[in-house]
Formats: structure tokens, C-alpha cells, sequence
């Protein structure tokens, strides 16, 4: 049976793919540094931490790549 092209995931136009996987990356970096700082105790307010590293990765990466 074959798979209809325009339902595929990887149909999409590779610059679209390209953002999907991009901050599907930097959502996990977020993720793992809010998981490790649970993990070693950090107070409530430390979101800001991995939340700052991410977003700034997410916004210049992009950036480097030209």
C-alpha cells in the first residue's frame, strides 16, 4: 500500500522541516535543563536559566548558519 505523498511527514518543503526539527531541538535542551535541575535541588525560580540558554541558542543559531 502506498503511502500518499501529501500526508508523508517528510512531504513538507525542507526549509519547513528544517524549523520543525530546529526548535523541537532547543524544546529538548529546555526540557533536560529543567529535568537536571530538578534533579540537583534548584529552586523554583532556575526555569530562567534553561529557558534563557535555549531561547538565545534558537535565535542564533539561525543566525551563524549563513
Amino acid at each position: 500500500m502506498a503511502i500518499a505523498s501529501s500526508t508523508h511527514p517528510l512531504a513538507a518543503p525542507r526549509h519547513h522541516l528544517f524549523w520543525v526539527l530546529h526548535l523541537a531541538g532547543w524544546a529538548a535542551y529546555f526540557a533536560l535543563g529543567m529535568l537536571t535541575a530538578v534533579a540537583h535541588g534548584k529552586p523554583g525560580g532556575y526555569w530562567v536559566v534553561p529557558f534563557t540558554a535555549a531561547t538565545t541558542g534558537a535565535l542564533v543559531t539561525p543566525a551563524c548558519a549563513t
